[in-house]
Protein backbone atom coordinates (compact mmCIF):
# COMPACT_ATOMS: atom_id res chain seq x y z
CA UNK A 1 0.00 0.00 0.00
CA UNK A 2 1.20 3.04 -0.88
CA UNK A 3 1.57 6.43 1.34
CA UNK A 4 -1.15 8.15 0.09
CA UNK A 5 -3.94 5.18 0.07
CA UNK A 6 -2.76 4.60 3.95
CA UNK A 7 -5.23 7.65 4.86
CA UNK A 8 -7.94 7.60 2.38
CA UNK A 9 -11.18 7.22 3.79
CA UNK A 10 -13.55 5.83 1.40
CA UNK A 11 -17.43 4.58 1.55
CA UNK A 12 -18.45 2.38 -1.90
CA UNK A 13 -22.01 2.14 -2.74
CA UNK A 14 -23.42 0.92 -6.24
CA UNK A 15 -25.72 3.16 -7.87
CA UNK A 16 -28.25 1.77 -11.05
CA UNK A 17 -30.01 3.96 -13.70
CA UNK A 18 -33.79 2.97 -13.47
CA UNK A 19 -36.20 4.57 -16.12
CA UNK A 20 -38.88 4.40 -12.98
CA UNK A 21 -37.19 5.38 -10.33
CA UNK A 22 -40.20 5.71 -8.00
CA UNK A 23 -41.03 2.21 -9.42
CA UNK A 24 -37.95 0.69 -8.78
CA UNK A 25 -38.13 2.08 -4.93
CA UNK A 26 -41.24 0.53 -4.66
CA UNK A 27 -40.34 -2.82 -5.94
CA UNK A 28 -36.92 -3.25 -4.03
CA UNK A 29 -39.01 -2.31 -1.08
CA UNK A 30 -41.52 -4.98 -1.37
CA UNK A 31 -38.90 -7.89 -3.14
CA UNK A 32 -36.02 -7.31 -1.01
CA UNK A 33 -37.43 -5.29 2.49
CA UNK A 34 -35.32 -2.46 1.47
CA UNK A 35 -35.61 0.89 3.47
CA UNK A 36 -36.24 4.34 1.34
CA UNK A 37 -33.13 7.20 2.64
CA UNK A 38 -33.09 10.02 1.18
CA UNK A 39 -34.89 11.50 -2.12
CA UNK A 40 -34.34 13.79 -4.49
CA UNK A 41 -37.23 14.51 -6.15
CA UNK A 42 -37.75 16.27 -10.10
CA UNK A 43 -40.67 17.93 -11.99
CA UNK A 44 -43.61 16.05 -11.57
CA UNK A 45 -43.36 12.74 -9.86
CA UNK A 46 -40.06 11.96 -11.01
CA UNK A 47 -37.17 11.38 -9.03
CA UNK A 48 -32.89 11.77 -9.92
CA UNK A 49 -31.91 10.60 -6.98
CA UNK A 50 -32.38 7.84 -4.19
CA UNK A 51 -31.19 5.87 -1.52
CA UNK A 52 -32.19 2.46 -0.28
CA UNK A 53 -30.73 0.94 2.50
CA UNK A 54 -30.17 -2.56 3.19
CA UNK A 55 -28.17 -3.32 6.62
CA UNK A 56 -25.40 -1.78 6.58
CA UNK A 57 -25.36 -0.85 2.64
CA UNK A 58 -26.79 1.67 0.60
CA UNK A 59 -27.33 1.50 -2.98
CA UNK A 60 -28.05 4.65 -4.89
CA UNK A 61 -30.90 4.67 -7.58
CA UNK A 62 -30.48 7.47 -10.71
CA UNK A 63 -32.96 8.48 -13.83
CA UNK A 64 -31.70 6.79 -16.48
CA UNK A 65 -33.52 8.94 -18.45
CA UNK A 66 -31.61 12.11 -17.24
CA UNK A 67 -30.02 14.07 -20.40
CA UNK A 68 -25.78 13.36 -20.07
CA UNK A 69 -23.45 15.80 -21.69
CA UNK A 70 -20.71 12.34 -21.76
CA UNK A 71 -21.92 10.65 -23.25
CA UNK A 72 -22.23 7.35 -21.50
CA UNK A 73 -25.90 6.16 -20.08
CA UNK A 74 -26.47 6.32 -16.65
CA UNK A 75 -27.41 2.98 -16.18
CA UNK A 76 -25.28 1.58 -13.33
CA UNK A 77 -21.61 1.51 -11.84
CA UNK A 78 -20.04 2.21 -8.36
CA UNK A 79 -19.89 5.63 -6.09
CA UNK A 80 -16.84 5.96 -3.97
CA UNK A 81 -17.07 8.72 -1.04
CA UNK A 82 -13.54 10.47 -1.03
CA UNK A 83 -13.10 13.29 1.32
CA UNK A 84 -10.85 15.23 -0.93
CA UNK A 85 -12.43 14.93 -4.59
CA UNK A 86 -10.08 17.32 -6.23
CA UNK A 87 -7.25 15.20 -5.21
CA UNK A 88 -9.04 11.95 -6.55
CA UNK A 89 -9.46 13.42 -9.77
CA UNK A 90 -6.30 14.00 -10.23
CA UNK A 91 -4.89 10.70 -9.11
CA UNK A 92 -7.55 8.93 -11.41
CA UNK A 93 -6.12 11.38 -14.01
CA UNK A 94 -2.69 10.76 -14.12
CA UNK A 95 -3.56 6.72 -13.82
CA UNK A 96 -4.95 6.98 -17.01
CA UNK A 97 -9.17 6.69 -15.75
CA UNK A 98 -11.00 7.98 -19.30
CA UNK A 99 -12.88 11.21 -18.17
CA UNK A 100 -16.61 11.05 -18.74
CA UNK A 101 -17.31 13.56 -16.15
CA UNK A 102 -15.21 16.34 -15.07
CA UNK A 103 -16.00 17.61 -11.75
CA UNK A 104 -18.89 19.35 -10.82
CA UNK A 105 -21.30 20.81 -7.99
CA UNK A 106 -23.59 18.27 -7.21
CA UNK A 107 -27.75 18.23 -6.00
CA UNK A 108 -27.25 16.20 -3.19
CA UNK A 109 -26.01 18.41 -0.93
CA UNK A 110 -24.84 22.03 -1.06
CA UNK A 111 -21.02 21.80 -1.21
CA UNK A 112 -20.75 18.54 -2.71
CA UNK A 113 -18.81 17.87 -5.98
CA UNK A 114 -18.57 14.53 -7.74
CA UNK A 115 -16.90 13.44 -10.67
CA UNK A 116 -17.03 10.16 -13.49
CA UNK A 117 -14.41 8.13 -14.91
CA UNK A 118 -14.38 5.05 -17.42
CA UNK A 119 -11.70 2.18 -15.87
CA UNK A 120 -9.92 0.16 -18.69
CA UNK A 121 -12.68 -2.35 -18.95
CA UNK A 122 -15.42 0.17 -19.75
CA UNK A 123 -16.93 0.50 -15.70
CA UNK A 124 -18.03 3.53 -14.68
CA UNK A 125 -17.00 5.17 -11.01
CA UNK A 126 -18.11 7.91 -9.56
CA UNK A 127 -16.25 9.67 -7.09
CA UNK A 128 -17.49 12.37 -4.76
CA UNK A 129 -17.74 14.02 -1.37
CA UNK A 130 -21.33 12.99 -0.83
CA UNK A 131 -21.92 10.55 1.69
CA UNK A 132 -24.90 8.88 1.67
CA UNK A 133 -26.56 8.33 4.94
CA UNK A 134 -27.03 5.27 6.68
CA UNK A 135 -29.69 6.49 8.93
CA UNK A 136 -32.42 4.98 7.26
CA UNK A 137 -31.92 1.51 8.75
Amino acid sequence: MDQNSQNVQLTICPFLGYQDVPAAVAWLSAAFGFKQGAVIPSSGKSIVHAEMHAGDGVIILESATQKTTWNVPATHGIYVYVEDVDAQFLRAQAAGAKIVRKIEETIWRDGTKSFRVLDPEGYQWSFGNYKPSTDGR
